[in-house]
């Protein structure tokens, strides 16, 4: 095994772009694992010292990707397979998918077919928890309408990014979800077909305005988990939830469905 180990550098520098591509290219070429020196991940520091974590985590996980066929499922995974080192000060929160340092944080994005990586100065706001996607999630029990659960979930903050209605993408952001609501009768998520019937978009956070579903089949393979029969529009039913009697899958319902129990707010882009 070829090991490439980062040069120990100053607190606010990181890697180079030359540096970066080098360590791609040393494990596309010869399959081998990036070492990435403590001094990578630093403690503390301006806005430059989450740049460097950035990158240092970023190269990583190409490794972790190309290596071993898989992709980490938080920082855990990258720090117990030897790739990633972690200077003293830096810990991961409960969830193993943000490290938190001094004034910064550092966020784990495994929502898409690789990892990417979000520097924040923000911490999750009181009430919400760091999930599979890097972002920050929360759900809230109300008997609301969909417009009104969309309206209450951009009220909510962490930093300068502002928090929407949930959108779910994949099979592990979704079961994510279902830990979260636990035993309730359903919860309000950020889609539609409000515009076209039957072309299901979602109209909230970075996703907003992406079609997801044509009836029950998925677009340009997005992911969807549609209950057995749904979405049937029986009564002019326009908005999603998530819902219990189906086995937490998505069901249409009218949008101001008045059993729904509350909804979930999603803050990351």
């Amino acid at each position: 095994m070829v090991e490439y180990q980062a040069g120990r550098r100053g607190r606010d520098a990181g890697f180079t772009l030359v540096e970066i591509v080098v360590a791609i290219v040393l494990v596309g070429i010869l399959s081998t694992v990036v070492v990435v020196g403590v001094s990578t991940i630093v403690d503390s520091g301006s806005a430059a010292s989450c740049t460097a974590s950035q990158d240092a985590a970023r190269t990583a996980a190409v490794a972790y990707l190309t290596s071993n066929a898989d992709q980490p499922n938080g920082f855990d995974d990258l720090v117990d397979a030897g790739l990633l080192e972690l200077a003293e000060g830096v810990d991961a929160d409960p969830s193993g998918r943000m490290l938190v340092g001094d004034g910064w944080g550092l966020r784990i994005n495994i929502r898409g077919d690789a990892p990417s990586f979000t520097c924040t100065t923000a911490a999750p706001p009181p009430g919400f928890v760091a999930g599979p996607a890097g972002h920050y999630y929360r759900f809230v029990p109300a008997t609301v309408s969909w417009a009104q659960a969309v309206e209450l979930a951009a009220g909510h903050t962490a930093g300068e990014e502002r928090g929407y209605l949930a959108t779910i993408t994949s099979q592990v952001e979704h079961d994510a979800m279902l830990a979260m609501i636990g035993d309730v009768h359903s919860a309000w998520l950020g889609g539609t077909d409000s515009a076209v019937e039957g072309q299901w978009r979602w109209a909230t956070g970075p996703e907003a305005g992406r079609q997801f579903s044509n009836g029950a089949t998925p677009v340009g393979g997005s992911f969807v988990r549609w209950a057995t029969g749904e979405p049937n529009n029986n009564g002019n039913q326009d908005c999603l939830h998530l819902w219990r009697p189906s086995g937490y899958r998505w069901d249409d319902v009218q949008c101001v469905y008045g059993q729904t129990s509350g909804y979930i707010i999603e803050i990351g882009g």
